[in-house]
Parts: structure tokens; sequence; C-alpha cells
């Protein structure tokens, strides 16, 4: 029987873990999802990959399995310095998985970062580079945060250059605390945002209220990354992208606003939808995998 090269990839979210079987050239086989374990130290999450791994389809061999987690994290180190909405501080997740993997006899690469740049790397390799034009990529889901990248390439990848989530924009006030799809949900007392989504479409007053909060929070993070980067486009992303309509046409509006004279960057829509990061973990185990090869 022939034997199938595969990888996996997972996305850690701060709610949900997004999970999929890959090919080695990055075509997608399979793809599930399940709750983020709570109150976790880390441990809990490790040993939910290693079970994924474990559990491969018969005549499959994992290659590699890229793994992805939100927060300050050090890419090169695989330590996750800080993720709030996990609860986990000076975390060595990759020295964690690779130790579990090999407790299970799973003789596989690992490739371990940071979801929102996994996510930028994935949507800047699904579209037409252009020369010298750097890309935010900012997606909105329990946090926010933001990565960035010119002609497919990440740069500024320091482990804080992209937490405008944690930037006040009131006396005790962060950003994500007003414009997250987690925070628009807990402010509505609703589950997620397809939750609020659909308050806002039925034209609830308090939705309504709320959500143009979020949207004038995140035109104003918008103009930020214009005047203090220069960014030409900026893909937003997360559940809160999948509102379409009614998120980017008041947001292109409220960008405009903020930004005047600097001119606007464009808005654009996630190619990968609420994906993004996962694509991402995936080509990171894809590039593990060739490395594992040689």
């Amino acid at each position: 029987m022939t034997v199938e090269d595969r990888v996996l990839a997972v996305d850690v979210g701060g709610t949900t873990i997004k999970a999929g079987w890959f090919t080695a050239d990055g075509t997608v086989l399979d793809e599930w999802r399940v709750p983020t374990p709570q109150d976790d130290t880390g441990l809990a999450v490790v040993d939910v990959v290693a079970r994924f791994a474990a559990a491969a389809p018969e005549g499959s061999r994992v290659r590699a399995i890229g793994l992805v987690v939100p927060g300050i994290v050090d890419d090169r180190a695989g330590i996750v310095i800080d993720a709030v909405n996990l609860g986990w501080k000076n975390l060595p997740m990759r020295h964690l998985l690779r130790d579990s993997l090999r407790h299970a006899r799973i003789d596989a690469e690992v490739a371990f970062g940071q979801d929102v740049r996994a996510g930028a790397l994935a949507e800047s390799l699904a579209r037409p580079a252009h020369d010298g034009e750097l890309v935010a990529f900012v997606p909105v889901g329990t946090g926010i945060a933001a990565a960035y990248t010119r002609a497919g390439c990440l740069v500024l990848d320091h482990p804080l250059s992209g937490e405008i989530g944690q930037v006040p924009i009131a006396p005790g006030v962060k950003l994500e605390d007003v414009a997250s799809a987690a925070a628009i949900a807990r402010r509505l007392g609703v589950p997620d945002a397809a939750g609020a989504t659909a308050l806002v479409r039925a034209g609830d007053a308090r939705a309504l209220e709320v959500w143009n909060d979020a949207v004038e929070a995140l035109g104003l993070a918008v103009s930020w990354l214009r005047a203090a980067l220069g960014v030409d486009a900026v893909i937003l992303g997360g559940g809160l992208a999948m509102a379409g309509s009614l998120l980017f046409d008041p947001l292109t509006a409220a960008v405009a606003t903020h930004c005047g004279e600097l001119g606007a960057p464009a808005l654009l829509h996630p190619r990968h939808d609420d994906a993004s990061a996962l694509v991402g973990a995936a080509t990171l185990a894809s590039r593990a995998a060739g490395r594992g090869r040689r």
C-alpha cells in the first residue's frame, strides 16, 4: 500500500481549536474544530494536538505538525511569552509538543508560530504580490492583532510588533475591549460574532450602538497603521470579517475619515475566510517537512 505524506495544521484560538490534514504541498484534505480547553496550563492543548497526530488516517504518514497560537510569541525560541486570552505566560510550547510526540512515538517535524503572523503569510501567498506594497493582516476575533507582509514575506516580526489590540483608546479601555468579536458578543449577551451580526441586521438599537462603537475603534486602529507604518492595504480577517458589507461599508467610511490627508489604505477581504491562520500553520508545517527530508 502506498504511504501518503501528510502534515497536520492546528490553530489554537481563545474559544476554538481549528485543525486539518493537508498534503505536503498544501492541499487541504480534511478540517475540523473542537473547543479550546479552558483553565489550561498549555498541557491540555498539547495533549489534544498529540492525539490528533496519533489519529492520522490509515495509510498516511505525518511528516510535520504546524501549531500556531495567539498572543505575544517568540517564534524562533518556540515560547509563548504572554497569551492573555488563554492565561499562558513564558510557556515553552514547541518543547512541550516535541516531548509529547516523542512519548507517543510520533516522528514528525514541529513548526511553531504566532497565529496572526501565520495568517498573514497564508494571505500573502494567496494573492499577487505588488513590489514594495506593505500589507497588514488584522484578524478580529477573541482579540485583535496585526502582522505585516511585503512581496509575500513577513516583515516586522518582533513578538510585540502586532499587539494593536492592547493599545488604549480611552483611559482604562483597550482597542480589543471595544472592537474584538468577543467584546461585541459579550456586550450584547450573545455567544459569538454571528449572533451579534444577526442583531445588527435586525436593527436592534443596542446592537447598532455597540457595532458602531466597534467600527469607529477599528477605523482609528487602521489609521494608526497608515500613519505609523505607511501600510498600503489592510486584510481584515477573523470571525467579524464574515459580516461582509455590514462591516466593510461603514469601516471604509470610518477609515477615510480618520486617515484624512494621509489617504486611506485599501480594505480587503481575506482569501481564506476565517481559516487564514490554519492555512498558515499548514504552510509552516510543509516547510518544516521539506527541511526534514534533507
